[in-house]
């Protein structure tokens, strides 16, 4: 298994494995990829999910300044749910 491999394989677990509620998302905030912690913490599965815009389920603005910043950075934020 190559470098790359390994850590390929090291961030997918971490990212599994993390109890926080992680998704990834392109330059318009549509979702491509969301964690087994997010999708418990919105009880929802990956497929009600993919291709939705992220300001359904967190702040835009967390996503929309780094992205304007030039999209290489991460963004951090607490989830707000309304129950």
């Amino acid at each position: 298994m190559s470098d790359n491999q390994t850590t390929s394989s090291h961030i997918n677990a971490i990212l599994e494995q993390t109890p926080n509620g992680i998704l990834l998302v392109d330059s318009e905030t549509s979702i491509h990829f969301v964690n087994p912690a997010f999708r418990r913490m919105f009880h929802c599965e990956s497929e009600e999910l993919l291709g939705q815009r992220a300001g359904q389920f967190v702040p835009c603005d967390c996503f929309e300044r780094p992205i304007k910043g030039g999209g290489n950075k991460i963004a951090v934020g607490k989830a707000h749910v309304s129950i």
